[in-house]
């Protein structure tokens, strides 16, 4: 019979929306029950490869949201009394979930699934979609 391992490290990604939200309190009642450390990653949509002595005031303004949706992320994460990191990264929103999820050798990531429209899904795919079918580390979603 195989030994089962212990969950020792979980990232959610974080946008400010509802499903995000629900991500976050799944993810830290996970990390609660298993004594998990918690890793909260909001992704600014901008290109990597932003120099910041050219970065333009949207680039700026994106960032600072960013830092503020992780400061109002702190609060849900609160009450479970569990170790948590904040990361905040720019880039494609999936792409640096999943190379975040495998530099930190996470034992699962947890996201949101958020309701697109079959023709919003068909032009712009899903960051939840996109997740699932790239990462190598178990993924939970949550509605």
């Amino acid at each position: 019979m195989a030994q089962i391992e212990p969950i020792k490290k979980i990232l959610v990604a974080y946008d400010g929306s509802e499903p995000a939200v629900k991500a976050v309190i799944h993810a830290a009642r996970l990390a609660k029950l298993c004594n998990a450390k918690l890793y909260i990653i909001h992704v600014v949509p901008l290109p990597e490869d932003y120099i910041s002595l050219y970065e333009h005031e949207f680039a700026s303004k994106a960032i600072l949201e960013g830092q503020k949706l992780l400061e109002r992320c702190k609060e849900l994460v609160k009450p479970f009394n569990v170790d948590a990191e904040y990361i905040l990264e720019k880039g494609d929103p999936a792409r640096k979930i999943v190379e975040t999820a495998e530099k930190l050798e996470v034992d699962y990531v947890v996201i949101g699934h958020r309701g697109m429209g079959k023709w919003e899904r068909l032009i712009l795919g899903s960051v939840c979609e996109k997740v699932v079918r790239s990462c190598t580390r178990p993924v939970i979603v949550v509605r």
